[in-house]
């Protein structure tokens, strides 16, 4: 134990005191381990997660860089390329900017010390504006939206703003990476003590490899339409925003649609 090897335990057979010594020391030594294993694994995410961000963040800031030096040594004449070059930089500045929001909020999530602002309000009115904040997106990609919400309340404690972000960070996804005409349903249903939001899409779906890793931050992969273009931690956000109200976020699928991200709350509902 003294070197570092945790996985050491007593073993000889008592029936008295020693037993009893010989069973804390056991259990000790396990507690220390699994503690070992869980700092080790912390480590490894925290290193691999600023690996991440400073990648992330050179590539546009040396773009911008780049164009914006070729804009000071007067090294472009055209109006038209200069114009590009300015939306380069505009649209890579954005990214970056983006990036560190979504950072911040990653981080905040998990600071214990945050403390979320909830309220007792409808969840399936909520779910509406949501949705009609995306009417418009829907509709230039003709996508075929079903939707499934109650007519009556649903009373859920939660905070509006959070609860938004980790749901339209789902949709959002569904919207951008999945070809015209996709045929996506949004559903909210309650059961007992549970309320379950289903937002299901029949698009490109995400590759079986990827599946496991996909609510890690900074997930990468041409086969995953989740990160193409994006920061990466959209949906390893949400996933903690519904932790963080005693719910679960999960990946699942069925025969009508590839890719189902499946919200579950547990609640003490009253319904007006």
């Amino acid at each position: 134990m003294t070197s570092g090897d945790y996985s050491t335990r007593i073993k000889f057979k008592a029936d008295n005191e020693f037993a009893e010594i010989r069973d804390a020391f056991n259990f000790m030594a396990s507690k220390i381990q699994t503690s070992e294993i869980e700092r080790k694994q912390i480590e490894k995410y925290k290193n691999q997660f600023l690996l991440d961000i400073s990648h992330d963040l050179k590539t546009p800031v040396t773009s911008i860089q780049g164009y914006s030096k070729a804009l000071y040594d007067e090294v472009v004449d055209d109006e038209g390329k200069k114009k590009r070059y300015y939306k380069i930089i505009y649209d890579k500045s954005k990214r970056v900017t983006k990036l560190i929001d979504n950072v911040h909020e990653l981080t905040k999530i998990d600071n214990e010390g945050y403390v979320f602002n909830k309220k007792n309000q409808d969840i399936c009115e909520f779910l509406r504006e949501i949705l009609a904040d995306f009417y418009k997106e829907i509709e230039d990609k003709s996508f075929d939206l079903e939707v499934e919400i109650p007519e009556y309340e649903i009373i859920y404690d939660f905070d509006k703003l959070e609860m938004n972000r980790a749901i339209a960070n789902i949709i959002s996804n569904g919207i951008k990476y999945n070809e015209n005409n996709t045929k996506m349903k949004i559903q909210l249903k309650e059961d007992k003590n549970k309320i379950y939001i289903l937002i299901g899409d029949n698009g490109i779906g995400i590759h079986e490899e990827l599946k496991k890793q996909i609510f890690e931050p900074f997930t990468r992969g041409d086969l995953s339409r989740c990160t193409t273009g994006g920061t990466g931690l959209g949906l390893s956000i949400s996933k903690k925003i519904i932790e963080k109200h005693k719910g679960k976020l999960v990946l699942t699928s069925n025969l009508k649609y590839k890719t189902i991200f499946k919200i579950v709350l547990n609640i003490n509902k009253v319904i007006y």
